[in-house]
């Protein structure tokens, strides 16, 4: 929907699970082997055969719930489980069961649902200070193994970030015979939106449109555009 960003050179990338529009080689290829060493990539268990296609660019790491990398001198990823398709899709035999990641850095914290629906040991990823929570699909549609709107409110109660940034809405817009996007496709975050507001958590809500993103500046300062 947006052009493609930037290319990184960023120290690690965490790959939630295996579908396409989760892990899309070329896409990665963009961003990996782009410094003096190669990428650390941090995986699912099972998911290495695929990205070992990037070759020589990353270093790839297959993780699991409860493992705990340090990724940096004062950087440390935890592993979390996650609610979703363990398969990377019909064409291929490859499958991996799909996790989340909490980062914690310089008296900070982020996770990074991935795809997941609600599970219980939401409750046990606190204290987060930020949480990127996807609230929707690809599609007009939603399948099994997704958090919809009100799913991901309920999410927003029980790991009690800081700062909720939605994700996962808005971002794929189908080839179509009429021009611009359909109109379901920025339904999701109104629904958020109005979900945060009936638990009384909508302050809380950081929404960004596709393609903007969110720095973090001096410690005192709180989270920027």
């Amino acid at each position: 929907r947006v052009a493609p960003a930037p290319a990184l050179a960023p120290d690690v990338v965490l790959i939630s699970h295996l579908h396409l529009d989760h892990l899309h080689l070329p896409s990665l290829a963009r961003v990996v082997g782009r410094g003096d060493r190669p990428t650390r990539l941090l995986v699912p268990r099972g998911a290495a055969p695929v990205v070992r296609r990037l070759g020589s660019a990353v270093d790839v790491v297959e993780v699991q719930p409860g493992d705990h990398v340090d990724v940096g001198s004062s950087v440390t990823v935890s592993v979390t489980p996650a609610r979703h398709s363990c398969r990377r899709g019909p064409h291929s035999r490859v499958v991996a069961d799909p996790v989340g990641y909490v980062v914690r850095g310089r008296g900070q914290s982020a996770y990074f649902a991935g795809d997941t629906d609600l599970f219980p040991e939401m409750r046990e990823l606190g204290p987060i200070d930020l949480a990127l929570l996807p609230i929707w699909g690809w599609g007009p549609t939603l399948g099994e193994g997704h958090l919809d709107p009100a799913r991901a409110a309920q999410a927003v109660a029980l790991i009690d970030p800081a700062v909720v940034v939605p994700i996962h809405w808005g971002t794929y817009s189908p080839v179509r015979a009429g021009r611009g996007a359909p109109d379901w496709i920025d339904a999701p975050l109104a629904k958020f939106e109005s979900a945060l507001t009936e638990i009384g958590l909508v302050d809380r809500l950081h929404a960004l449109p596709p393609g903007a993103s969110l720095e973090r500046s001096r410690p005192s300062r709180g989270w920027v555009r």
